[in-house]
C-alpha cells in the first residue's frame, strides 16, 4: 500500500505553502499583523517553477531548496 503524500496548505494571501495545518495558522497571523500595522502591499518574489509567492528572497530561496531540490 502507498503512502500518502504529505498535505500542503497555500497561504491564500502570499502563496506560501506550509507542510501542516499548524504551520498554517500561525503563518496567517503573520498577515493580521501586517493587516494591523497597516502593511497592504507585501513584496512578492514568486517561484519561477510553481507560482509560490513569498515576502523575501530568503523564503524563496529556502523554498527551492526544499520544494524543488535547487
Amino acid at each position: 500500500m502507498a503512502a500518502n503524500p504529505p498535505a500542503e496548505f497555500q497561504c491564500p494571501v502570499c502563496g506560501m505553502v506550509l507542510s501542516n495545518e499548524i504551520e498554517f495558522s500561525e503563518h496567517q497571523d503573520v498577515h493580521l499583523e501586517e493587516r494591523a500595522e497597516g502593511q497592504s502591499e507585501l513584496p512578492v518574489h514568486q517561484c519561477v517553477l510553481c507560482s509560490a509567492r513569498f515576502r523575501t528572497p530568503e523564503e524563496l530561496r529556502d523554498h527551492h531548496r526544499t520544494a524543488h531540490n535547487r
